[in-house]
């Protein structure tokens, strides 16, 4: 069942520009071709006048231009090859056709750019113009046709908007690139400039939308096999409810067919009328109507991304304007994996791989760069270890993989009560780190006693058997020690001697 109008599956390709000057920078302003057509109805004496672009892409007649004493002609009209009447007939067999004494049953149906109630029309001549790009009409109702000198004149004007036609399809193609390449050269900029990956999918939407006059676009991504995708940006209109939300691959929406079979998607005309197709989800607050846009791109083996973009208003985007957009996709998967590995760098260089808190060496150094600025603020700092034992006989009794999953959790429980002023480390497989900012011991202690991890033994090591404990050391600087090496051994004897009173009171 076709809800949305006809879907194409659009491959890329740059075709001539259309004339048409609606929505085209390029031909804004006044009418290069208005005065031609005035001259020549008016030389002629004719009924009515007109010149047309024909777009091959979309196999439609555009009206570019019109002189007429009519007031059944339209004065913006698009019509299907289809059912453009004579039109029709004067594009497909290619040359000019010449009727001097008209007789039509019905004048709507063989020039359907008149609206119901025109009669009386005795000659008219129609022609291709450009090799079948715009064609030409003239009628009228004063002769039986036009005599061989009107003809020539009708000709010779032809003649002209053929040349003025394709220096208005250069000036419209030098300024679809001139954008074209502003466009790139923006994202490129941001592209290298941006550290963030998301902050770079919601840049690519809204360059990507703002540039195809779309009034919605959405970043979807995907990773091999799994059963879900992800929206990963949209444009602020957007109800937030769906971004940084899953949905199933499944579905029948038209983002997730396209990251399904990996083709791009054009749908000229959403239909409004039917719902139960749909964009994202079925629940989702969004317009089915105007045009869509949806085409993918890979960023590896594993990972596909999903651009779409839907203007409501009615809107003509041009091959070349969806090469460049495309083109834009393509390098934004590039940027978004040199973040990707970047950042995981990143996280090999300076976090522990186990339990997302900061690696030792990485941890040693926020110690002295934070008691630097502490000694010019005077401000005070504390640092606390904490090591849980008797970890080594814990390997006696659970695998490693187990251990890990431990580590992670201890991991979590001091995550979950960070503040601003409150750095984790990971120093060693059962010894973290904590170093406050602007504490003194005394509420350093209070939070310690809040910790669950210190407080309650892990339920794993429990159903285990294994009595895992948490032990602190810690040490304050500037109010006991001067420098950091000072600080980092007297927070070790601490630990140790806790290990000492503990053995001692298990003695006693």
């Amino acid at each position: 069942m076709t809800v949305f109008g006809p879907v194409v599956h659009y491959a890329m390709r740059p075709p001539p520009l259309p004339m048409s000057r609606k929505g085209n920078p390029a031909m804004e302003g006044p009418n290069p071709f208005q005065a031609l057509v005035n001259l020549l109805s008016n030389v002629l004496d004719a009924y009515t006048t007109a010149y047309f672009s024909y777009d091959e892409r979309n196999h439609e007649f555009r009206l570019v231009a019109a002189h007429s004493l009519s007031k059944h002609l339209r004065d913006e009209l698009v019509l299907p090859l289809d059912g453009s009447g004579i039109l029709s007939q004067v594009q497909k067999v290619g040359h000019i056709v010449h009727l001097d004494k008209v007789d039509l049953e019905d004048v709507s149906a063989s020039l359907p750019f008149y609206r119901e109630g025109e009669s009386h029309i005795k000659g008219l001549l129609a022609m291709p113009v450009g090799g079948g790009s715009a064609l030409l009409y003239v009628d009228t109702k004063r002769h039986w046709g036009f005599n061989d000198k009107q003809r020539k004149w009708i000709g010779e004007v032809a003649a002209v908007l053929e040349q003025l036609t394709g220096r208005e399809q250069c000036l419209a193609r030098q300024e679809t690139y001139s954008r074209i390449l502003q466009l790139w050269h923006q994202w490129f900029v941001l592209g290298f400039e941006h550290q963030d990956r998301e902050a770079l999918a919601r840049h690519l939407v809204d360059r990507c939308a703002r540039f195809l006059r779309a009034e919605f676009g959405f970043l979807a991504i995907r990773r091999r096999e799994e059963p879900e995708w992800q929206l990963l940006a949209a444009t602020d209109n957007v109800p937030r409810g769906l971004v940084r939300q899953f949905f199933p691959v499944s579905s029948g929406s038209l983002i997730a067919k396209v990251l399904r079979e990996e083709r791009s998607l054009l749908v000229p005309n959403l239909n409004p009328e039917v719902d139960d197709h749909y964009l994202i989800s079925p629940s989702e607050n969004l317009p089915h109507e105007g045009l869509f846009w949806s085409v993918p791109s890979r960023i590896s083996s594993e990972l596909c991304v999903v651009l779409s973009l839907m203007a409501k208003r009615e809107e003509r985007w041009e091959s070349d304007e969806l090469y460049a957009v495309a083109q834009v996709l393509q390098t934004f998967t590039v940027f978004y994996e040199r973040l990707h590995w970047k950042d995981r760098y990143l996280r090999v260089e300076t976090l522990d791989e186990n339990t997302g808190l900061r690696n030792a060496e990485t941890f040693e150094a926020l110690v002295d760069e934070v008691a630097a600025a502490a000694l010019q603020k005077s401000e005070p700092i504390v640092l606390a270890l904490i090591q849980f034992e008797p970890w080594q006989y814990c390997h006696t009794k659970v695998p490693p993989a187990e251990l890990r999953r431990w580590q992670q959790r201890i991991a979590q429980g001091l995550k979950k009560e960070l503040t601003l002023d409150i750095s984790a480390g990971c120093l060693a497989e059962n010894r973290f780190a904590l170093l406050f900012s602007g504490h003194d011991l005394r509420s350093v202690d209070s939070f310690l006693s809040r910790l669950t991890v210190l407080r309650q033994s892990l339920p794993e090591a429990k159903r285990r058997g294994v009595p895992l404990q948490g032990f602190v050391g810690k040490a304050a600087f500037p109010q006991e020690v001067g420098t950091p090496a000072e600080l980092w051994a007297l927070a070790h004897r601490k630990l140790v001697e806790a290990f000492q009173v503990h053995r001692q009171g298990v003695r006693d």
